[in-house]
This record gives structure tokens, C-alpha cells and sequence, in this order.
């Protein structure tokens, strides 16, 4: 803490693995990083009821931090030589000094950040959000989650519910709505969808969730928090209006299937400042069936940084069966 300025980072909680790619000093205080299985092998086996083998995985690192000041990272890498480093999205203009150990370089904006040491392999993630302007009182909120490890399951929500996912806490679970309306999932904390089995080939039915899942509702806000490692698509939105998310960040989804977030038969739909790293298609405009065929409309998508392993970064039309699509924008989106 420093006059004028924040930095927030909460240790990872007892119980959970550390990351041990990467040694990272911010401003000088140590910080450690959270481990996420990605796409080591770009392919795509037909679904034989399994999931994707281990073997065409590996392991990454992602940092979460809290700030309202620039952050001078010091990054050493421990399981790799390295040559050169790259800092994306290269818009952000990120140049990254090369010492003999590691490399330093500083993080003005918030934003989303991946770091590559000669190429995209075993790569550390850096999620920078402002000081969140989230209530901290648990009297504010139906479902309150404060910093250590909790594991949940399904939560199934009901009509004005508001759930807090604090920063330094891991929640391993999903929620789910159904003809819902006034939802609210916000923090900085990690939704973790690994406690989940995917059920069968469709990953529109109800039967597994994904991290988050809503049919046929009505003014959902998502804001602020991590999704890591989904069993089906991560992030859905079936039938709905008005959704709204902002500064959610995807990772972890190395298994099949494991979209971004699929916008299926919606409408008034708004996606912004946020990062998806997928094994599959990351940002998708579709319709599906059995959805009563409503036209989809009115999707805005901005200031998102988009990687895709497998599928692609932005789809619209696939799996449609709804009359039309319309009033669809990307802008200022960064495809790393």
C-alpha cells in the first residue's frame, strides 16, 4: 500500500497447488501463481465418451492482481532456457527487458496479459483488474464466498440472487439458472468447473453445467471473476436477455468442447473486457434448438483478448436453426 495508490493480491488459499513455472516479484513483493492445464496439442478427436488425454496437455500459470498503479513485474522462468520474451496483445506496446535470469518489464493498464518465453508454450497469464468496486459486506449478497477453498457443487439459482466470489478464494462448482431474472455473479475470485463429469456429446443440455449456465432469463450481470477448467462450454447464455458480462476471465479449458461463451438464441447481450483462452471456439453468436426459435439480436462484444487453441476466436451462425441474426459487433478485440 502505497499513498495514493492499491495493489491487491491475495495468497493462494491452504489446499490449493501452486504454480511452479514461474518466480514473480510485482513492485518488488513476491507473488505466486495459480496453475491451469491447457491445449498442448492442437487436434481434435471425435467424442468417444472421454475426455481429452493428459498427453495433449501442459501445464500454465496465471496471476490475478488488484490495482490502481503500475506494476513492475520481475518474471523468472524455472523449467526453460529462454532467448527472447514477448508480452501480449502487442498493442498494449508491452516491451519486456531481458536480464540474464529473467526479464522485467511494467504493466500500466488493467487488462489481460499472457507472457511467452520463445513461444507460446508454458506461458504465464497476468489478469490486472482496477480495485473492484464490489461490496465486501456479506449481508449484500444471497451466497457469499470469502478467501479459502470452497467446494459447492451445483448452485442452482433463484430470482434476485446475488453471489460473491472474493478475491483468494477458489470456489469448485457451477451455477445455474432457469427462468431466472436480476442474477448476480461478481468478485475476483476462481469459479472452478473441475468437480464437474461431462455427461454426453451435447453441450446444450442440462445435465452438466459448464461453469455457468442460464436458460430463459432476464437481466444477468457477471462480472470480475475467473472460470477455470470447465467440463462442457464454460460460460452460456440459452434463450436469454439482457446478459451483461464484464472482466470475466477464461482459463484453464483444456477439455472437449470447452467453448468461451456461447450466445445461443439470445438477445441484448453485452461482452466486454474480457479474456478467453479455450480449447474450442472461444466467442459464439448461435442458435440451437428447442429454443423457441427467437430471432438473435443485439450482441455487442468489446475490449476482449481472444485465444483459441483448437476452434476459432469468433463464430457466428454455427449450429443455427433460429430465423435470423442480427445487430451483431466485435470491436477492438485483440487475437493472440
Amino acid at each position: 500500500l502505497t499513498e495514493g495508490c492499491m495493489i491487491r493480491t491475495e495468497g493462494i488459499p491452504v489446499g490449493e497447488k501452486t504454480s511452479e513455472l514461474y518466480r514473480i516479484t510485482v513492485n518488488g513483493i513476491g507473488v505466486q501463481a495459480y496453475p491451469a492445464r491447457v491445449t498442448g496439442v492442437c487436434r481434435n478427436d471425435v467424442w468417444d465418451g472421454l475426455q481429452t488425454p493428459l498427453k495433449y496437455t501442459e501445464e500454465a500459470a496465471f496471476v490475478h492482481l488488484e490495482a490502481d498503479e503500475p506494476l513492475a513485474f520481475y518474471v523468472r522462468p524455472l523449467v526453460r532456457a529462454f532467448t527472447e520474451c514477448v508480452v501480449r496483445p502487442r498493442s498494449a506496446g508491452i516491451a519486456a527487458e531481458i536480464g540474464r535470469d529473467g526479464v522485467r518489464f511494467t504493466i500500466e493498464k488493467a487488462g489481460q496479459y499472457v507472457v511467452e518465453f520463445g513461444d507460446d508454450h508454458n506461458v504465464l497469464h497476468i489478469f490486472k483488474d482496477p480495485p473492484a468496486a464490489f461490496s465486501k459486506d456479506p449481508k449484500d449478497y444471497t451466497r457469499y464466498f470469502g478467501a479459502g477453498v470452497h467446494h459447492v457443487g451445483k448452485i442452482v439459482t433463484e430470482p434476485g440472487d446475488k453471489i460473491y466470489i472474493d478475491g483468494g478464494a477458489v470456489v469448485y462448482g457451477s451455477i445455474y439458472g432457469n427462468g431466472v431474472r436480476d442474477v448476480t455473479v461478481c468478485g475476483y475470485g476462481i469459479l472452478d468447473g473441475s468437480w464437474e463429469e461431462r455427461k454426453n456429446e451435447k453441450c446444450y443440455e442440462d445435465d452438466t453445467t459448464g461453469c455457468i449456465k442460464f436458460y430463459r432469463s432476464e437481466n444477468v450481470r457477471i462480472s470480475g471473476i475467473v472460470l477455470r477448467d470447465s467440463a462442457v462450454w464454460a460460460l452460456n447464455a440459452f434463450d436469454c436477455e439482457h446478459f451483461h458480462v464484464d472482466r470475466v476471465k477464461l482459463i484453464g479449458m483444456w477439455s472437449r468442447n470447452t467453448d468461451g461463451f456461447d450466445i445461443c438464441s439470445s438477445r441484448h447481450v453485452a461482452l466486454e473486457n474480457s479474456f478467453f483462452r479455450d480449447y474450442d471456439d472461444c466467442i459464439v453468436v448461435k442458435g440451437v434448438p428447442g429454443y423457441n426459435y427467437a430471432n438473435v439480436f443485439d450482441i455487442k462484444v468489446k475490449k476482449c483478448v481472444v485465444w483459441c487453441d483448437w476452434g476459432r476466436g469468433m463464430v457466428i451462425g454455427a449450429e443455427t436453426f433460429e430465423p435470423s441474426i442480427s445487430n451483431v459487433t466485435f470491436r477492438d478485440i485483440d487475437v493472440i
